[in-house]
């Protein structure tokens, strides 16, 4: 949500803020943190987990707002990975994988904390674990995925829920409570959305990565062009050409589909991230933030090289070539490829780590097309949850798709001393890469 929106609403729950202003120094009081109960990369086993959303409402409006408020304006520099991770909801119930940033969520459990046609999509739990008692709040599962556009006519379709560190949970689709967690003991969620799950077993999984529907049938890899029109994109070839000098020693072609099925097979090798904004934080902080940020998915670059070209070397340079075959970015030294240290700035000039250097066959959810028009074949402009908020009558920039700009994109994170800067291109449309070996 932009932040003159934020501020409009104050007024109206400024008291609820006020309230939220007291628990949290109450909180900070008892040493209490965001993570209470809810380990990173790891499941607690709550006891008495309970709905009762009118216990903790008024905190839930105030905290959310808040966080919110300080999350968008925070300093240049602040690191927002934590609210850039995202969650995936993919299976054949659904028409579309659709990709969510914590901060999308949380903007839509805003929305819906203060928008009467979505208040059934607010929700929250409370137990308690180890004598001490836990709040959790969020968007209400079943209501959130058919607001996506899942079909849920019956209460036992199969979940796959997918943790970021792998672990896998199995659950169906009637059991009740269940809600992705954003604020948990009234601070927003530490690590990315969390999943609260009751039943017979509650669990609190923290962070979530996946939530696959209809696990019978598998994933069907909605981000890759494997059905038409995409699969028209199938034989399109990107190139890489090695040089020794100025000779040419080995020119490699390998198709949209080679690359997608080296992906299935390479799970690890797989990476996604948000990239777009042309800055590092050096030009930010001189001259301003700005841009767009969008969500790649494909092949590291570094395991591409190295699997697939044979480069184990890392010295030398590289040139990056546009779908129009000239150059429009040039990388120096192609150790870049193995650091570790790599970010993007948000438009606001906050900093997302983790965004390792990709070659993309996905963005939003949806296969990369090869076109630069905005209505060519097989063209998303915005995901399911945008068409049914619209529906609704609230006009938002949560949802959107626009999959146009390929066939492939070189996604490359700002590296400190390597690659990066003002009109550095970290999301730029590539045919073709060519290495300068030394």
């Amino acid at each position: 949500m932009e932040i003159h929106n934020l501020i409009q609403h104050a007024a109206k729950i400024q008291r609820k803020a006020i309230i939220a202003v007291a628990a949290l120094c109450f909180a900070l009081c008892c040493g209490c943190t965001a993570a209470s109960g809810s380990p990173a990369s790891a499941s607690t086993t709550p006891t008495g987990a309970s709905a009762d959303p009118e216990e903790v409402s008024d905190i839930l409006d105030g905290a959310v707002f808040l966080a919110l408020l300080g999350a968008e304006q925070g300093a240049v520099g602040t690191d927002a990975t934590a609210r850039y991770q995202v969650l995936e909801l993919t299976g054949v119930s659904l028409p579309t994988k659709q990709i969510f940033s914590c901060a999308e969520l949380e903007s839509l459990f805003s929305m819906a904390l203060e928008e009467d046609a979505l208040s059934s999509l607010a929700a929250s739990v409370s137990w308690s674990e180890g004598g001490e008692t836990h709040t959790a709040s969020g968007l209400e599962l079943s209501a959130f995925l058919k607001l996506c556009g899942a079909d849920l006519s019956a209460d036992d379709c199969p979940l796959q829920i997918t943790t970021a560190e792998g672990a896998v949970v199995t659950v169906t689709s009637g059991i009740r409570p269940a809600l992705i967690a954003l604020v948990i003991d009234g601070a927003v969620a530490e690590n990315g959305p969390a999943l609260f799950l009751g039943g017979d077993t509650p669990c609190l999984l923290c962070p979530v990565k996946q939530i696959l529907l209809d696990i019978e049938y598998g994933d069907p890899h909605y981000e890759m062009h494997n059905r038409p029109p995409h699969d028209k994109s199938a034989d399109i070839p990107f190139t890489l050409r090695i040089f020794e000098g100025d000779t040419l020693r080995q020119s490699l072609t390998f198709t949209t589909a080679q690359l997608e099925e080296w992906a299935i097979a390479n799970p690890m090798a797989v990476s996604g991230g948000y990239y777009g904004t042309i800055a590092d934080l050096d030009s930010i902080r001189s001259m301003g933030g700005g841009g767009f940020l969008d969500y790649y998915e494909g092949l590291r670059l570094d395991w591409l090289l190295n699997e697939q070209a044979g480069i184990t070397d890392w010295k030398g340079s590289a040139v990056l070539y546009g779908r129009n075959g000239s150059a429009y970015a040039e990388i120096m030294d192609i150790s870049y490829f193995t650091q570790e240290n790599y970010y993007i700035c948000t438009p606001e000039g906050q900093a997302v780590y983790g965004t390792v250097p990709i070659l993309a066959y996905s963005k939003n959810g949806a296969p990369l097309l090869p076109d630069h028009e905005h209505e060519s074949a097989g063209y998303i402009r915005y995901n399911t949850l945008h068409s049914a908020l619209e529906e609704l009558g609230m006009e938002v920039d949560l949802g959107i798709v626009k999959n146009h700009s390929g066939p492939f994109a070189v996604c490359l994170g700002n590296c400190p001393g390597y690659y990066g800067g003002y009109q550095q291109e970290t999301a730029g449309d590539c045919i073709q890469i060519d290495l300068y070996l030394a």
